[in-house]
């Protein structure tokens, strides 16, 4: 199951199903021309509400009962998902944790002063 993200973002996650180890990426590896995209899991504090707050929107325009069934089980759910980032977004902070915590890092700097 794929969900696109809102027009100003291009990055799409999937729902895969639950499967442990190696085997894992390899499900989700094939269906994914890796020439133009990275393969990860949502890694950040920001994608995680992106990703969330997309699940909201579907859930609250549709009704749908398995965006429901996701975000009530969110912490264990959200391990099943993949993120796909293009090279033009792979230093923001929803996919790069080092941009992330330089992010984070600058905000505490700027609290403290």
């Amino acid at each position: 199951m794929w969900w696109p993200l809102p027009q100003q973002s291009r990055r799409w996650f999937s729902c895969t199903p639950a499967r442990r180890g190696p085997e894992r990426r390899a499900h989700a590896g094939p269906q994914v021309n890796t020439e133009i995209v990275a393969i990860q899991r949502v890694g950040t504090p920001a994608g995680e509400q992106q990703l969330r707050k997309l699940l909201e929107d579907h859930a609250s325009l549709t009704g749908s009962a398995r965006a429901g069934a996701l975000l009530a089980d969110w912490q264990n759910e959200l391990g099943r998902f993949w993120q796909l980032v293009p090279p033009s977004e792979a230093n923001t902070p929803e996919a790069s944790k080092t941009v992330a915590e330089r992010g984070a890092a600058r905000a505490a700097v700027g609290a403290a002063a």
